[in-house]
């Protein structure tokens, strides 16, 4: 009989911040939205830990809608306060006025190793 040994399992998940603006940028209605931080953040989390990948927003001045999404399979995983999958590890955090949205990924587990576009 064969034992498999798990030693340590860590997920590497990646915040990929898509369509950044550089500061500065106009359009007729005003200041376009700015994602800050960096294009690309890795992060790594323990095998049933949760997993809070932040994504910050300024200058949303009409309320654009915001999305998870997770790039391995095109999934919408959250968009606003909406979650869009059956897999009840998801929900995504946001208190209204702030320019913070969290999707959260608890029991994370190595399926969930991938992209996570915000």
């Amino acid at each position: 009989m064969r034992v498999d040994r798990i030693v340590g399992i860590f997920l590497l998940l990646l915040i990929y911040q898509c369509s950044v603006i550089k500061p500065g940028s106009v359009h007729q209605s005003g200041s376009l939205p700015i994602f800050e931080g960096s294009d690309a953040t890795n992060m790594t989390a323990h095998v049933g830990s949760t997993a809070l990948l932040s994504c910050k927003i300024r200058n949303n001045e009409e309320n654009n809608p915001v999305s998870w999404i997770r790039l391995r399979d095109w999934h919408i995983l959250t968009t606003d306060q909406s979650t869009y999958t059956k897999d009840q590890r998801f929900l995504v955090l946001h208190h209204p006025g702030s320019s913070e949205w969290t999707l959260v990924i608890k029991y994370v587990s190595q399926r969930d190793e991938g992209v996570y576009v915000c």
